[in-house]
């Protein structure tokens, strides 16, 4: 596989994604900022980063849920390099 270049602000996303867990579109827009969700899209689109919907259950941690309790958000996180 060629070697993909990226940005400083998709390799610094890259690098919050590896770090973080339960990675969210409201996670990176907090802490990054919003002109960090476009860079999303490159990495997704380069198969760096996957996704999936995770059921989160409401407590402290997830204050923003809605009032049943219940809510499937999609995550972010690193694919795993294939052979």
């Amino acid at each position: 596989m060629s070697e993909i270049i990226l940005s400083v602000k998709e390799q610094k996303l890259l690098d919050f994604i590896k770090t973080s867990e339960d990675v969210t579109i409201k996670l990176i827009e907090l802490q990054l900022g919003a002109e960090y969700i476009g860079a999303l899209g490159k990495l997704i689109g380069n198969k760096l980063v996957g996704s999936e919907k995770r059921n989160f259950v409401a407590d402290e941690e997830n204050k923003y849920l809605n009032k049943y309790g219940k809510k499937f958000v999609k995550c972010y996180f690193i694919k795993k390099e294939e052979k």
